[in-house]
């Protein structure tokens, strides 16, 4: 949701900038990053924080607003990613048009990943919750302090530290073909679901792997794990759902 912290350190701030002069044009995939209303702008830098991660997994970046209508730029781009934040804010401000552009664009093979707000905003909409609607299903708030670290379980077991501030857990039909990738430790609600739409596939999850270190400088919050097998995660749901050459997939 909302993050309300001051979150770009001296050394975020300049491995931003770098993005650009690190890659070659044309020599990477183009994923494309929402900026604008509700994507904490102002104070959390979440967009910045999603692009960076975006430049880890190797792809070149352009930011998107809430009216982008370039079908160009969707053509050439692999996959979209809708970072943290306000999901009710940016469905309020994205127009319908721009809405249907998403949703053909993933039907026609592009890539979403929502992290956080980008997972609420990726589900059902219902009246006074302005969604995209690629996921059957719904999105609800995790009883939990904000900011926290959790601990999450993977299928096979494994558990893992990451940063949440006040995302959800996902709540699917039974006939979904999305698969739970991760749940809650606390109550087993999912964490994190995966899955095809169209032709495209998607993932998102309700806490951040793609927290950057500064984020987590705060004297309650300790992550055993480090950030690195965060950023690491964030990678992994932006590569596969590009289909960029995929990591071996720790979660099977």
């Amino acid at each position: 949701m909302r993050l309300s912290t001051v979150r770009l350190s001296a050394f975020s701030f300049v491995a931003f900038l770098g993005l650009s002069l690190a890659a070659q044009a044309g020599s990477r995939p183009l994923a494309l990053v929402y900026k604008g209303p509700g994507s904490c702008v102002s104070d959390g830098h979440c967009s910045e924080a999603a692009a960076a991660v975006a430049d880890r997994a190797g792809f070149d970046v352009e930011f998107v607003g809430p009216k982008s209508h370039d079908m160009t730029l969707f053509r050439e781009a692999a996959v979209y990613i809708q970072p943290g934040g306000n999901s009710t804010e940016v469905g309020e401000a994205m127009t319908e048009g721009m809405k249907r552009l998403l949703r053909d664009f993933v039907a026609e093979g592009g890539g979403y990943v929502g992290f956080c707000a980008g997972g609420f905003f990726a589900m059902s909409p219902f009246p006074g919750y302005p969604r995209l609607g690629l996921i059957r299903g719904d999105a609800d708030g995790l009883e939990e302090d904000s900011p926290s670290i959790v601990s999450v379980s993977w299928t096979d077991g494994l558990r893992h530290h990451v940063y949440w501030e006040g995302g959800p857990f996902f709540i699917l039909p039974r006939s979904s073909n999305f698969e739970v990738v991760s749940r809650y430790a606390l109550n087993r609600k999912p964490a994190s679901i995966r899955g095809e739409v169209g032709q495209g596939r998607v993932w998102v999850s309700g806490y951040h792997p793609e927290a950057p270190y500064d984020w987590r400088f705060h004297p309650t919050l300790e992550d055993s794990d480090g950030t690195k097998a965060d950023l690491d995660m964030a990678v992994e749901m932006i590569r596969w759902s590009a289909r960029a050459h995929p990591m071996r997939s720790r979660l099977r």
